[in-house]
Parts: C-alpha cells; structure tokens; sequence
C-alpha cells in the first residue's frame, strides 16, 4: 500500500513539474523577444534551452550568433554545428547554412559534394535562396518538390 502511494505522488509530483516548463516554442520566443531587446546572453539561454528540445529555429538562431560572433564568441565550428542540428530538425535554412559550411570549409572540412546535397535538398524543400543558389550555378533539383514545397 505504501509503494502505491509513493508512486502516485511521485506521478503527482513529476507532472506538476512538467506543467511549469516552458515549451521549446515559447522557449524559442523568449530568446527572439530577449535578442530583439539587444539581450544577447538571455537570447542565448533561451535559444539553448529551446535548442536542446529539438527547436530548429533556435538551433538556427545559435548557429547564427555563433558565425556573427553576436553574444557569443565568434566559431565557425558551434556555427556548423547548430546549423546542422537545425538541418536534423528539417529546418530547411540550417539544411542550406550546412550546405554553405561545407562548400566553404567554414567550421567543416571543405566537401563541395556534400555542401551541393545539403543546398539541393533545401532547394527542393522550396527554400528561395536554395533555389535561387542552384539556378545561378546551374545546379539541377527536383523543381516539382521545389514548387510543392514552396518557401520563401
């Protein structure tokens, strides 16, 4: 009877818990809202906290920060690793950004192949600047998943 009540409590007690969390989503907007007040390190924080529940944005936004250097200390390396992170979360963005690492060497070895398949793949996620990229270098993708897909 005890072990019952334990676990019943317990069962209380985790889930009284787990009501008082943010959501990566609201995570994700406290960060926007503390990176367009110019709060750099609480967007970090919060883009973080987001991030580590599987928030493509957030990853994005890290990624970003980390390649401008903006409250955080300038890498390329965090760079790619929050835009590929991003890219797992089928961000097309962070997929792109990835791809740009990796035709660049930037924070990655240089690879032009696999910089090309990232790129195509958010083109054909319909993402306009993949798109855009492709048609410049007269790369081919799927343009009927491109035009499905669209995203500007």
């Amino acid at each position: 009877m005890k072990t019952g009540n334990f676990f019943i409590m317990l069962m209380l007690v985790l889930t009284a818990l787990a009501s008082c969390e943010e959501s990566k989503e609201e995570l994700f907007e406290m960060g926007l809202s503390a990176y367009q007040n110019g709060d750099y390190s609480t967007a970090v924080e919060y883009y973080q906290k987001a991030a580590s529940q599987g928030h493509g944005k957030a990853n994005l936004a890290l990624g970003v920060m980390y390649e401008e250097g903006i409250g955080v200390e300038r890498s390329n390396r965090r760079a790619f690793e929050y835009y590929y992170e991003a890219n797992l979360c089928l961000d097309p963005m962070g997929t792109f950004k990835t791809g740009l690492c990796y035709l660049n060497g930037w924070g990655v070895p240089e690879n032009e192949m696999v910089g090309i398949d990232f790129i195509v793949k958010a083109a054909e996620w319909g993402l306009k600047v993949a798109k855009d990229f492709c048609d410049e270098r007269n790369i081919a993708y799927d343009h009927l998943k491109a035009t499905q897909n669209r995203i500007e």
